[in-house]
């Protein structure tokens, strides 16, 4: 999500260190970063992380946290809802390869590193 990525948390150093992670982590081929863009405007999972994982015997579970607390979901029509709404999500993110640009975009512009000079 673009506003938990580019709010300044920690100082400008503590961000770029935050976001060079991302980039790096990106490089795996089991890792797809994506950026939902402030444009994506209101979706079901505002204000909250949503994961979903399958369990090694082949059940799925959902995982929603809030500002307050977190759940567990295992019923399968609420796992298949968080899917839902974890499909829609990606649908609307930018695609890896622009979401990987957008990034170093803001590396480059807002959390450069202030001892080389900017690009611009």
């Amino acid at each position: 999500v673009q506003w938990g990525n580019f709010s300044e948390i920690g100082g400008a150093a503590v961000m770029r260190a935050q976001l060079k992670r991302l980039l790096k982590a990106a490089e795996r081929p089991n890792i797809t970063v994506q950026v939902l863009p402030f444009s994506a405007g209101e979706h079901y999972a505002l204000g909250a992380s949503l994961t979903l994982h399958t369990l090694p015997k082949g059940n799925r579970v959902a995982y929603i946290e809030g500002a307050r607390r977190g759940q567990i979901y295992e019923a399968a029509d609420k796992v298949r809802n968080c899917a839902l709404v974890y499909d829609d999500l990606r649908a609307r993110a930018l695609p890896p390869n622009m979401s990987l640009d957008m990034i170093k975009s803001v590396m480059e512009g807002i959390y450069r590193d202030p001892r080389y000079p900017s690009k611009n």
